[in-house]
């Protein structure tokens, strides 16, 4: 961990902290191997609640590029794209797919189901069951490598400021 990333996790209100921190353990004893090599398994998409972000992720031009933030995502605003993940694509990194040639370049595996919101740990987890194809990512997955795969989203932030329970909110 980097100087700058350290520094990020300290200064997090201890709830940030552990919100950020969190993620949901793959179970390897749950992974469901086919005859072709791939493997089947539940992911959790994302969370509902909040994530710290630094200034220099938002598109907002009024914060300072190491300005901490916190993002919320509301359980209301995540029902309207629980049906959109069918068919994604899961990627390595984080990447934008423009076309089919990029989706065959960088795709690890699809997400096979929509989300469903599901209560773990007392926390509210939109979860789907994915393939993964890609043999470096399944070693990788089977390892602990990987913890974490992307869909290659974006999202429109609102630049809304206030404070919720004490912590100040993006």
């Amino acid at each position: 961990m980097n100087k700058r990333t350290k520094a990020f996790f300290e200064a997090l209100p201890e709830r940030g902290k552990i919100q950020y921190s969190q993620v949901i353990a793959i179970d390897l004893n749950k992974i469901k191997r086919q005859t072709d090599g791939s493997i089947i398994l539940n992911a959790g998409a994302f969370k509902v609640g909040d994530y710290p972000h630094l200034g220099y992720e938002t598109p907002f031009r009024n914060v300072e590029f190491d300005e901490i933030l916190i993002g919320r995502i509301t359980k209301e605003e995540a029902s309207k794209i629980l049906d959109k993940f069918e068919g994604l694509c899961l990627l390595k990194n984080h990447d934008w797919i423009e076309d089919l040639e990029q989706r065959e370049e960088l795709s690890v595996g699809t997400v096979l189901t929509n989300a469903k919101f599901e209560t773990i740990s007392d926390e509210q987890i939109a979860m789907t069951r994915i393939v993964i194809s890609d043999g470096d990512a399944i070693a990788s997955v089977e390892s602990g490598k990987y913890n974490q795969l992307s869909i290659g989203f974006t999202y429109i932030a609102e630049d809304v400021r206030g404070k919720i329970d004490g912590v100040d909110f993006l």
